[in-house]
């Protein structure tokens, strides 16, 4: 029955070139009914019948015939370029990057091709070649190169953090600090690749950068930041004081003398920084540390601490008479008649004070700060 037809009618008709060929049509046949090379390849031709009943090279190479294939017939990668096949085409059909190389395809035409990096690497194309073709950094890296060999070939820093190479890379390869920095590398990389705080302080790092990327106040106090950059970082008066920074330099920084007690300053090292008696005794410390500390009696009684607290680290009388306290008061904190006249207070008020007498308001040479009143002392 289907010889009744001809190809192009049953063609016309919806038939496959697989069931042409089973009803006894010759490729030629087929051919001549407009059938493709690709067409007679799915129905199983051979690409040297296909050329030998008139298709093109080219024709055979869309028709997706392999490189082992389209050599069978006598092609060669130049003989098919030659013939209008293009460069991606006879990639797709499997011939290697060195034939087309062999027939003087350029790297360019290559590269557009869809032939990658490290193929034409393997061909030993010079890295500077496929660079001026334009494989990117990335491509480069893919292929294998180190960053010391892009840097050799003029890329930049940032195409090499942009192809995917760490930071490391980037040191070894001897790149300037201040250009991996600007290559949009972070301070915790720039440390994990080795690189110090006074390096990265020398670029321009902050103590709060340094400190986010893990370096210790330590490192920062190496790296000469200050105790206010330190502070601000968010280092502690403990942590400034094992980096030998004094009680006067945290002071200045801001530090209060609670943060100085709690980083173990003494109250000596907080008298020697400027603190008032008042600022230690909120941050804690006691009288006999204030005491200890060289504080006298004034700065300790202007500090909000009692006659009696006083008295009972041994500060004198006399002292606290000096300091402006009142003999009703020294006798109330605990003084008895033998240390209020070692504090030369007048006899007349020892004599007030044994007969309980309450009247001391006007008893004007012995009140707080008189430094002008003229006693007769017996």
């Amino acid at each position: 029955m289907a010889a009744e037809f001809t190809a192009l009618e049953l063609r016309a008709a919806g038939c496959t070139a697989s069931e042409l060929l089973v009803f006894g049509f010759t490729p030629a046949a087929l051919k001549a009914a407009h059938f493709s090379a690709g067409h007679l390849r799915a129905a199983g031709v051979t690409a040297v019948h296909l050329h030998s009943i008139g298709f093109t090279p080219v024709e055979l190479a869309v028709a997706a015939y392999t490189a082992v294939e389209l050599q069978a017939v006598g092609y060669t990668a130049a003989t098919l370029l030659t013939a209008g096949a293009t460069v991606s085409l006879l990639r797709c059909a499997g011939f290697p990057a060195a034939q087309l190389i062999e027939a003087d395809v350029s790297v360019a035409a290559l590269k557009i091709g869809g032939f990658a990096a490290w193929q034409l690497r393997a061909c030993d194309v010079a890295l500077a070649v496929l660079k001026a073709a334009g494989y990117t950094a990335y491509a480069l890296k893919e292929a294998g190169f180190t960053a010391a060999q892009l840097k050799s070939a003029a890329f930049t820093a940032v195409d090499l953090v942009a192809a995917g190479y760490s930071c490391s890379d980037l040191r070894t390869a001897e790149f300037e600090l201040m250009q991996v920095a600007r290559a949009g590398v972070t301070a915790p990389q720039l440390k994990a690749a080795g690189y110090t705080a006074p390096q990265l302080a020398e670029i321009g790092c902050t103590a709060v950068q340094l400190k986010v990327a893990g370096f210790t106040p330590a490192d920062l106090h190496a790296a000469r930041f200050d105790a206010a950059a330190m502070k601000e970082a968010g280092c502690v008066a403990a942590e400034l004081r094992r980096c030998r920074f004094t009680a006067a330099q945290l002071k200045a920084a801001g530090f209060s003398a609670l943060e100085l007690v709690a980083g173990e300053y003494g109250a000596a090292d907080l008298k020697a920084a400027g603190f008032v008696a008042s600022e230690l005794r909120a941050a804690g410390c006691n009288a006999e540390q204030l005491k200890q500390a060289g504080y006298c009696a004034l700065d300790m009684l202007l500090g909000g601490f009692s006659a009696a607290q006083l008295r009972r680290v041994r500060f004198t009388a006399k002292q606290q008479h000096e300091a402006g306290v009142s003999p009703a008061d020294l006798k109330a904190a605990g003084y008895g008649v033998r240390d209020l006249c070692d504090a030369r207070v007048k006899r007349t008020v020892l004599e007030q004070l044994k007969a309980g007498c309450c009247g001391f308001a006007c008893i004007h040479d012995t009140c707080w700060f008189s430094s002008t009143a003229s006693f007769d002392w017996y």
